[in-house]
């Protein structure tokens, strides 16, 4: 889908599609829960649009959690090399500095507050929005509830009832193992136009 309202250009993106972390529509499924519509499309790259602000800020939560426990991205600096490299005309040293000044090197998004300051971190960087805390907070309740389904969806595993709003244990350190067909940090990172994967971020 495409987005078929004119955007208003006195918004930044990340505001106009309810979007902290200008996320870009995941290249597999599952899509990023709460997803309404995409914006952009051929030849331009395309952006996630949420529901609402909390629905993008529980996806945000959701990349840092996706890519520390799938991807094995542990260190603030890798995740920031993946989520905004230099070949989509980042500045990506500055970037992960910045970002890991904020909320360290070894930051685990497993502690939601560590979470939440890493999203807000990252937002920062994006886009000069001002988002109200409660809309935040609301984003990382979101994101607590969800990542269980959405990673059980990534593995292709079947959770029992009890299970589905389990979140991440924050006394582990180390990741999961990844499941036999997880995606590669490059494929983290693929954008979708037409149902094939492009070169891009999922951030900007």
């Amino acid at each position: 889908m495409s987005n078929p309202v004119q955007p208003n250009v006195q918004q930044p993106r990340a505001a106009r599609n309810r979007n902290p972390g200008d996320l870009r529509p995941r290249s597999h499924a599952p899509a990023w829960p709460g997803q309404s519509d995409v914006d952009g499309g051929p030849p331009d790259p395309p952006y996630a649009i949420f529901a609402t602000n909390a629905d993008g800020w529980a996806a945000l939560g959701l990349w840092l959690l996706y890519a520390h426990y799938i991807e094995g991205l542990t260190t603030t600096t890798r995740k920031i090399e993946v989520f905004a490299p230099p070949s989509d005309d980042n500045q990506t040293s500055a970037y992960a500095a910045g970002v890991a000044a904020k909320v360290g090197e070894d930051a685990n998004p497993a502690d939601p507050a560590v979470r939440k300051a890493l999203c807000i971190a990252i937002s920062r960087w994006e886009s000069s929005t001002a988002w109200p805390e409660a809309e935040i907070d609301s984003g990382m309740l979101l994101c607590e509830s969800r990542w269980a389904p959405f990673q059980a969806a990534i593995r292709g595993v079947s959770l029992m009832p009890s299970d589905a709003t389990m979140g991440p244990d924050p006394a582990r350190s180390d990741p999961p193992p990844a499941p036999p067909a997880a995606e590669t940090a490059d494929d983290l990172n693929a954008d979708v136009l037409d149902g094939k994967p492009i070169p891009g971020t999922e951030g900007t």
